[in-house]
């Protein structure tokens, strides 16, 4: 009967660990052990902390408040970056290769219309969002 696990971490070496339990036995539990998926995750966490250094996210923010938005259009404009800059395809690809390869909650159920709403955003206030970015480096 196999069994499934949902995560896996590496804590530490397994002889380091040993060393505070009162069996001091190491098991090799290598074999059979498999992974059902995985996505990217590490440079999620370096480009989003970019995205906020910049302050990117928030002078989008800002511009968001005035509307009304079923969606965080902050993290889709994010995703759309980050798919620019790791695997640039069009927009559909974009959106299934988010929810098929990354990782990040504030994506999740990201759909291809954010996307396109995003864009249209985007284009509306280009201009005022690049003289504040300019403004503040």
């Amino acid at each position: 009967m196999a069994q499934e696990y949902q995560f896996l971490a590496n804590l530490s070496r397994l002889d380091s660990l040993a060393k505070f339990s009162k069996k001091r036995a190491i098991l090799n539990l290598s074999k059979g052990l498999f992974a059902d998926w995985a996505k990217l995750y590490g440079p999620v966490l370096v480009f989003k902390a970019l995205w906020q250094k910049t302050g990117l996210k928030r002078i989008i923010s800002e511009y968001v408040k005035e509307r009304k938005f079923e969606f965080d259009l902050s993290s889709v404009i994010f995703s759309m970056v980050l798919g620019r800059l790791l695997d640039p395809l069009s927009k559909l690809s974009t959106q299934k290769w988010l929810k098929r390869e990354v990782y990040d909650e504030e994506i999740d159920g990201l759909r291809l219309e954010h996307l396109y709403r995003g864009l249209d955003f985007l284009k509306e206030n280009a201009q005022n969002i690049e003289n504040l970015f300019h403004s503040m480096v």
